[in-house]
């Protein structure tokens, strides 16, 4: 047997709050091997990222860890801070989940990821410079010489965990604690960043600790795992028996719940039902909404379009739900929001029951605001904290419902609640009472208390656990059977777009490149980004992920800025020539309601890379 790197034996986290002491994790014990990935998985509140932080000494202060944690031998409980420092960072490191919060804010990157390499290696000047640019561009981050010179916070969500992921790995540690390293990326860059880290595994022998809640990354990157609910290990074992041959519920429970891109059925859950050929509830045509972006330069800079929605048409009939998918800045918030008229279009008609509404001024659109409505990405943001549940969900009737008294605004609001599955005696509690599931619940509830024909969903799931995803993901199906609603489903996850969706449009910088009936897109995709999309979502299968053949989309993402980057399919059209007016690709009935956009045919090859 190889002698661990890391081992954990009787770890108990404790936390002293006003309201008592918390046990977050009790008596857990655990190895991570020299080259082998670990998977600590688990939900919310499960103890799998203090387990972590205890390691590294990270605890917050009113935490306190007992039991044993060797790294390398070492006594980490008991270390010095002085010889805490020479480890953390150099030997062993982490990949926290919120890089925001990790990321020096008042510090530009390259001054982060140099104070490393100078600590730790000794390294400074032009050296320390390129082995930073060469890691940011191993995470595939654009531009790395002119990001380093930029703040955390003119950075985006995903761009930020890249940077994370590149310091953590800058010293080559021989062990690496990885927080939902994934989280916040894209599926293309996720598989990129897991190809990255699981490399790091092989050639230089590090270990790693995977915590995740994802099964199709643990399926994907690790040799073993533990299954953690409520501080304790329920389940341990080698990853083919925890997936093939669970013993504990709860690991039941988990498979279960996620949503899977290689299979239509949901185990006996709700599913969506057949549309009957109908007109149209909604109808946009050929929408742009474009930027003007200042740019530096010249005596006075000058000014480029930066084309977010670039000429994307579609129609919704009733009863429906269409997936709307792509990478970030691709433009499906943007386009949710024009569709609305919460961002007026530059350019193009939205047609709402016939009705050409995107030139309306606000008032106009007030009538209408009942049945257009949307469920936000963070529940927790777009709820006031200052109100109480029950007064959130109630708001839109005193705007819309003026004929109901308060008595009959309460009895709905609490008939809404049961609707949604939450206790309608929690009518008086505030947000930050309730779990992130039942927050979004409640933003469900909102936007569907008015009745609405049209709810947009926008990644309305994706900072959920899985197993109330799975719940939510049933709700909706529900309320829609129930209502007639019709909806945008908006997210980066495929598996569950596949779930919730009867068509399917992807989005690339902004334009449609393709656009059918579920089964078509997933089974027979042909838009070379497409394939890339699908190829690279993990599948919750350690058997199929080892067989899995990925298309890999290589280089930097394109800037939205530079005109090029729409011909990165069709380069055999491309003027190279930042400012040029560029070839539009068109759409291209393949099969009946399966439309394409042009690309060139050696792109649509498997295998090759754009």
């Amino acid at each position: 047997m190889t002698k661990p790197i890391l081992s954990v034996k009787d770890l108990t986290v404790k936390f002293e709050t006003p309201d008592g002491t918390v046990d977050a994790v009790k008596g857990v014990t655990f190895d991570v091997a020299p080259g082998e990935c670990l998977g600590i998985v688990g939900e919310s509140g499960s103890g799998k990222s203090q387990s972590a932080l205890s390691a590294m000494q990270l605890l917050a202060r009113n935490g306190r860890a007992e039991g044993m944690i060797e790294f390398d031998g070492q006594d980490m409980l008991s270390m010095p801070t002085r010889q805490l420092e020479k480890i953390r960072g150099a030997k062993m490191s982490m990949i926290f989940q919120d890089p925001l919060t990790a990321l020096t804010p008042q510090m530009k990157i390259g001054q982060q990821m140099r104070e490393i390499l100078q600590i730790h290696k000794g390294l400074t000047g032009r050296a320390a410079d390129e082995k930073c640019i060469a890691w940011l561009e191993k995470v595939r981050i654009p531009e790395a010489a002119r990001r380093m010179r930029q703040y955390p916070h003119e950075l985006s969500g995903g761009m930020r965990q890249r940077v994370m992921i590149a310091m953590a790995m800058l010293c080559e540690p021989e062990l690496l604690l990885a927080d939902e390293p994934t989280t916040a990326l894209d599926v293309t860059v996720q598989a990129q960043v897991l190809e990255l880290m699981d490399d790091l595994r092989r050639e230089t022998n590090t270990g790693i600790a995977l915590i995740t809640h994802d099964m199709g990354v643990v399926a994907r990157m690790c040799q073993r795992i533990i299954v953690m609910r409520k501080g304790e290990i329920v389940e341990a074992g080698p990853v083919d028996q925890i997936f093939y041959d669970p013993q504990h519920d709860y690991t039941k429970m988990l498979l279960s719940s996620v949503p899977r891109i290689d299979q239509l059925d949901r185990g006996g859950r709700p599913s969506i039902e057949p549309i009957a050929p109908q007109d149209p509830i909604l109808k946009v045509d050929d929408m742009k909404v474009h930027f003007p972006i200042r740019m530096s330069g010249g005596l006075f800079g000058r000014t480029k379009m930066l084309r977010a929605v670039d000429g994307v048409s579609f129609d919704l009939r009733p009863g429906e739900t269409l997936g709307v998918v792509g990478e970030s800045g691709c433009g499906k918030s943007t386009l949710a929001r024009g569709v609305l008229n919460l961002i007026p279009p530059t350019d193009g008609t939205v047609a709402w029951l016939g009705q050409d509404i995107s030139g309306w001024e606000r008032g106009q659109m007030r009538s209408l605001r009942k049945d257009l409505q949307i469920v936000f990405q963070d529940p927790l943001a777009s709820l006031n904290p200052r109100m109480t549940i029950g007064a959130s969900i109630a708001e839109p009737l005193q705007l819309h419902r003026p004929d109901m008294n308060r008595s009959d605004r309460t009895a709905r609001v609490r008939e809404m609640l049961a609707q949604v599955d939450l206790d309608p005696d929690m009518i008086n509690r505030y947000p930050h009472e309730l779990s992130g599931g039942q927050n979004q619940r409640v933003g469900i509830a909102r936007a569907i208390i008015t009745e609405p024909k049209l709810v947009i969903c926008d990644e309305a799931v994706s900072a959920l656990d899985v197993s109330v995803q799975a719940q939510v993901i049933d709700l909706l199906i529900e309320l829609q059977k129930k209502m007639d609603l019709t909806m945008m489903f908006i997210s980066h996850d495929l598996s569950v777009v596949r779930e919730v969706s009867h068509r399917i449009m992807v989005l690339y910088l902004g334009r449609v490149v393709e656009y059918a009936g579920r089964d078509q897109i997933y089974e027979n995709a042909t838009h070379p980004y497409t394939k890339a999309l699908i190829s690279a979502v993990p599948t919750p299968d350690p058997k199929i992920e080892r067989a899995k053949d990925r298309l890999i989309l290589e280089g930097d993402l394109p800037s939205p800025l530079d005109s090029r980057a729409q011909l990165r399919f069709m380069p055999s059209r491309l003027v190279d020539d930042p400012d040029a007016d560029q070839y539009r690709p068109r759409m291209v009935e393949i099969a009946p309601g399966h439309f394409v956009a042009e690309h060139d045919p050696a792109l649509g090859s498997p295998g090759l890379t754009a």
